[in-house]
């Protein structure tokens, strides 16, 4: 079985967990606007990251996408992946270049400092990893960075970047 952590309004496990829901059916407009319909999600559970409500060893695979760069304690929220996993985690999150570089296609330079407290690499990444016992099976780069009005046309950082670890 698969388990998203974080998994926001695109879930992708076998079963999903957030914090920021809500039920669309009984709310109001608040106008807080980090929420998710909950109705709309296969098998969610409302929780906390760093305090998952699963036995030890209990999914194949844990995913964790966008979610780990919110935490001001992240290697807290790795040891709990790696807790309720009995085989690989996978961790997805911006690069601490691309975060710097980024034109903010999607959020601007202002909403990255405020939310995302922690920066990563795939040195640190890589260390997290070992320090909760797994090895690293594959890295990759999600999305790059380019420079258009570089003279050297081909300069691009990561933007976003993920590792696949297995567990020991």
């Amino acid at each position: 079985m698969r388990l998203d952590v974080g998994c926001g309004a695109r879930p992708s496990g076998d079963v999903n967990c957030d914090l920021y829901v809500r039920d669309v059916c009984n709310h109001r407009d608040t106008g807080v606007d980090n929420v998710l319909p909950v109705h709309s999600i296969p098998n969610f559970v409302c929780c906390d990251a760093l305090c998952l409500p699963f036995r030890d060893n209990a999914f194949s695979v844990v995913f964790c996408s966008q979610l780990i760069e919110h935490f001001a304690s992240p290697m807290n929220l790795f040891r709990e992946l790696v807790r309720v996993s009995c085989d690989r985690v996978i961790v997805e999150t911006v690069h601490r270049l691309g975060e710097s570089f980024s034109s903010g296609k999607t959020h601007s330079k202002r909403w990255y400092k405020q939310h995302h407290v922690s920066k990563f690499n795939f040195r640190w990444l890589f260390q997290a990893g070992v320090a909760c016992g797994c090895k690293v099976i594959r890295d990759y780069v999600l999305d790059w960075y380019y420079f258009p009005n570089c003279y050297f046309t081909l300069f691009r950082v990561p933007h976003a970047i993920g590792v696949e670890f297995k567990k020991n």
